[in-house]
């Protein structure tokens, strides 16, 4: 049953979609009431490769989330990361805010829209606009503008953008389905106002999203989005690694990688051996737990070095006092928070 008191949520990833439903309690809090997911097919790296088939995962993960919830809304929020994502910073002048005297609240929530007016391009669409300077009469470092006396405003403004092309892919899917998007939202977007607190969002903060297909990383000056950047590593190379060394199907060494990944060697008994299947021979080899270890501390050496060259482009190394959150379906691999650590 459609009911728009209901909010659907919907996170098209590369190893499976997701989608929950959930409404209004009566302490005005979101209470989750059905949830679903299913392998995700047709989706690679955040991007619709084929439309049929995701269709198909969505259908799938949907229903299973409205048979737990006995109704929902068919105006969807979509999670959305991956190559596809950009990000430009931009400085606009607007020559009509404070023009009666002050300037207004209602002026300065506006921003936004005026500066997808003047950013739109036929490649692109915007997903999220962040006004994070303001500057007035020359005098910059403005946060809060309102109540201020002026004629004029300059604007620097964070925006996140998608490429077109796969956006009208997700609405078609939606359309597959019988769904629609109400919102498309930046996957670390809605992991950092789900996971931080009230004290987090008034200091720099940083979520590392590392996902299936790709690692994607948001820097939050006082709660606005300030830079992003997407690192196309993720669990699929940790498991791609483990097939072709061993010369595994992939199923088998994602298997193989959940049940005994790790990335420290020097914490596994040198003698612990592990049976597995190998392409074209019916019987087992053994491999020792500590050189797959190994295999997947490299990887993960790799991953971390690319997310500390990013940060230090943030400028974020040099704050001590910055708050890192980490978050993603391939982050709990064993040992892993103590690399980054």
């Amino acid at each position: 049953m459609i009911n728009q008191d209901f909010i659907t949520a919907i996170d098209l990833g590369t190893s499976k979609v997701s989608t929950l439903i959930a409404t209004k309690s009566k302490k005005k809090y979101l209470e989750v009431v059905g949830f679903g997911h299913s392998k995700s097919n047709g989706i690679k790296k955040g991007s619709i490769e084929n439309v049929s088939l995701a269709v198909d995962s969505i259908k799938d993960s949907f229903s299973q989330a409205i048979d737990m919830a006995k109704g929902y809304s068919d105006s969807v929020y979509i999670s959305i990361s991956g190559a596809q994502i950009g990000f430009e910073n931009r400085e606009d002048y607007f020559s009509q805010v404070g023009s009666h005297g002050v300037i207004t609240y209602e002026e300065v929530m506006s921003i936004p829209q005026e500066v997808n007016l003047k950013a739109r391009n036929e490649f692109r669409e915007i997903i999220h606009s962040f006004p994070f300077r303001y500057k007035i009469d020359g005098h910059g470092g403005i946060v809060d503008p309102v109540g201020m006396h002026a004629q004029g405003i300059e604007v620097s403004t964070h925006l996140v953008t998608s490429n077109l092309e796969q956006t009208n892919f997700i609405r078609e899917a939606l359309g597959g389905a019988g769904l629609s998007v109400e919102k498309f939202i930046f996957q670390p977007l809605a992991d950092y106002y789900s996971s931080s607190n009230i004290k987090q969002q008034k200091v720099n903060s940083v979520m590392i999203n590392i996902g299936e297909g790709t690692t994607d990383i948001a820097v939050f000056n006082r709660g606005s989005m300030v830079y992003l950047s997407v690192i196309p590593v993720g669990g699929f190379q940790f498991t791609n690694d483990i097939a072709l060394t061993y010369n595994m199907s992939y199923e088998d060494a994602e298997n193989l990688k959940l049940r005994y990944g790790h990335t420290s060697p020097g914490s596994i008994d040198i003698h612990e051996e592990i049976a597995i299947n190998v392409i074209g021979s019916n019987t087992p080899i053994n491999i020792r737990r500590r050189d797959l270890a190994q295999l997947m501390r490299e990887r993960a050496l790799e991953l971390i070095r690319l997310i500390d060259i990013k940060l230090r482009h943030a400028g974020i190394k040099e704050d001590p006092n910055t708050v890192v959150n980490i978050t993603g379906s391939a982050s709990d691999l064993s040992g892993f928070f103590e690399m980054i650590d």
